[in-house]
């Protein structure tokens, strides 16, 4: 069994990549990571599990929030329409 230290790591070494940064964006947008889920049980799993990667991740929460934010707003709307199309 790997130790935390390893698996962290392992986050890391994902995340950190040009493209782990996209996956985590993404999963930042479906996991509703910046939204209110409290009244929706499994839209709350979805968020905790996000949280989960940010700490394996080991980074910090406003660092996330702000790259999140600097996403511009039409590949929001384009991964909304994407979305809405299948």
């Amino acid at each position: 069994m790997d130790s935390i230290d390893e698996i962290r790591q392992a986050y890391r070494r994902v995340f950190e990549s040009p493209v782990g940064g996209v996956v985590l964006h993404d999963l930042a947008e479906y996991c509703n990571f910046l939204a209110s889920t409290i009244s929706d049980p499994y839209q709350e799993a979805k968020r905790d599990v996000f949280l989960h990667i940010l700490d394996m991740y080991d980074v910090e929460i406003p660092e996330v929030i702000r790259a999140i934010q600097k996403i511009p707003a039409h590949k929001k709307e384009e991964q909304e329409k994407a979305d809405n199309d299948q």
